[in-house]
């Protein structure tokens, strides 16, 4: 099986109103067996979130671009990783 990091990830939608980015929103998923990504409970959903702000902002300040004030920390690794999906 694949490591925790590469099974996670987060899917966004950006609604656009013209050429104007009007609103975005994220949601983290999880992929179990077979490749099938499964919507992450909330818990884990707000760890993947803030993982992504945090590791977004530290490389908005590595370019000097405008970052999240203030930074986040970055949150320690899980507890455990389920094997099956809920």
């Amino acid at each position: 099986m694949w490591s925790e990091e590469t099974r996670e990830g987060v899917i966004g939608t950006y609604t656009f109103y013209g050429t104007k980015l009007v609103a975005a929103s994220w949601k983290a998923v999880r992929i179990y067996g077979y490749g099938q990504p499964v919507f992450m409970n909330a818990t884990d959903n707000s760890t993947a979130l803030t993982t992504m702000e945090a590791a977004s902002d530290e490389l908005a300040a590595r370019l000097g671009e405008p970052m999240t004030k203030p930074v986040p920390t970055m949150p320690g690794p899980p507890a455990y990783a389920p094997l099956n999906a809920p």
